[in-house]
């Protein structure tokens, strides 16, 4: 699958992705000029077979105007199967517990007995 990833996402997610696809193209490095309209990014996606990866909600306008294409379907199956349990999580036990796993992140493991010792600055300190 060729992957074209449009220009409201970085194009430094290209090289992340380049291992999965067989072609990983960010729109500001094909011969689209700069910036390119939707529909032109549309277009040179069909003719060159290429699936777009996109934020932008016009692209499900243009789909509904000339069809869904269905090589689609498992990239987008791929990112609701990695985006669907850690958004999951964050719904059903809340923002504080979200909060405690980006200060785990960032803080390191022993975050938790430097906020009881009081040796940590953050939100979990008074």
């Amino acid at each position: 699958m060729k992957i074209l990833i449009d220009a409201n996402i970085s194009w430094r997610l290209k090289e992340a992705l380049k291992d999965f696809f067989e072609i990983c193209t960010h729109v500001d490095s094909c011969e689209l000029k700069v910036p390119a309209s939707d529909l032109e990014i549309w277009n040179f996606a069909f003719e060159n077979q290429y699936t777009i990866l996109t934020n932008d909600l016009d692209f499900i306008r243009l789909s509904n105007l000339y069809g869904f294409p269905p090589e689609a379907f498992p990239i987008i199956a791929t990112i609701g199967f990695l985006v669907d349990p850690p958004a999951t999580m964050v719904n059903a036990c809340g923002d504080s517990v979200a909060a405690m796993m980006v200060t785990r992140l960032v803080e390191g493991k022993e975050w938790l007995a430097k906020v009881i010792k009081g040796e940590a600055q953050g939100q979990f300190t008074e």
